[in-house]
């Protein structure tokens, strides 16, 4: 009697890894849509460059202007309508509790 075992773990790890990043781009994507509610707008173009990279397994959220650090790192600023600096980290604060997206997702696409 001969047993044969066959190796599926590389497989699995990668359907993993590729299942907890889409995780991490749905919770990026919530923490985006937060920090869109206290960006501080004149003319939008800020808000419109705020989006959810996904690039070697990690998932970035920012915005892509050549102002926007600046902006981000000045709550001092004074802005119209209410809004803030520390907008993107505010958000991703406020987004703690919504990590259970990530699992969800793993779930669904592990099942």
């Amino acid at each position: 009697m001969s047993v044969v075992l066959r190796w599926y773990g590389d497989a699995v790890i990668a359907k993993m890894v590729d299942a907890g990043t889409d995780g991490l781009v749905a919770y990026g994507t919530i923490i985006l849509g937060i920090a869109n509610l206290n960006c501080p707008v004149r003319t939008g173009r800020l808000r419109s460059t705020g989006k959810v990279t996904r690039a070697w397994g990690v998932v970035f959220v920012g915005y892509n202007t050549s102002y926007a650090v600046r902006l981000h790192e000045h709550p001092e600023y004074h802005f119209a309508n209410g809004k803030t600096g520390k907008w993107l980290e505010v958000a991703a604060f406020a987004a703690t509790g919504a990590e259970g997206v990530v699992g969800a997702v793993l779930k669904r696409l592990l099942a």
